[in-house]
């Protein structure tokens, strides 16, 4: 869909109508179009939002009052895509990739997974989607292969003396 000549020179607030009401976009779509945060176009959107595709309404109905609910998936996504510049659809991709486990202990993901990245890098350059324990446990040893290594000598070297104990 073809938007006005003028729309770039519409106020922000004519935009995110523009944008919920004829092209029909996610809040989360209107976010990354008109950089401003998701309260901002949440609270511009009038009431009545269609529920996303989670069945969650993302603005309150009539019995709200008028107040936003934006939804922490909503806000999750909104979230990533400012940290990490992944959009929604990159991310569901590297899930189903992953077929949704982690990437070192490959366990299947109870929580939402955390993007391992580069730490320092801008912008951040992603590695793989991590279970909590896991991106955690590279974050202790600081990313360093050399003390994951001695870690990994650490643990052998003790499973060995363990399995050359008498038993009792």
């Amino acid at each position: 869909m073809d938007r006005p000549a003028d729309f770039d020179s519409w106020t922000i607030n004519e935009r995110i109508k523009y944008l919920h009401t004829i092209e029909k976009l996610s809040t989360f779509q209107i976010c990354a179009i008109v950089n401003r945060g998701m309260q901002h176009v949440c609270n511009i959107i009038s009431n009545g939002f269609p529920p996303n595709k989670r069945g969650n309404k993302r603005l309150g109905d009539p019995g709200h009052s008028g107040t936003v609910a934006v939804t922490k998936d909503d806000r999750r996504d909104y979230v990533r895509h400012l940290k990490y510049g992944i959009t929604l659809l990159e991310y569901t991709t590297k899930l189903e990739t992953q077929q949704h486990r982690c990437m070192i202990c490959q366990d299947e993901f109870t929580e939402p997974p955390h993007i391992d990245h580069i730490h320092g890098t801008r912008p951040p350059i992603l590695r793989d989607l991590l279970c909590l324990n896991c991106n955690t446990a590279l974050g202790k040893f600081r990313d360093n292969p050399e003390i994951l290594t001695r870690a990994i000598r650490y643990l052998n070297w003790h499973a060995t003396k363990l399995a050359t104990c008498p038993a009792s």
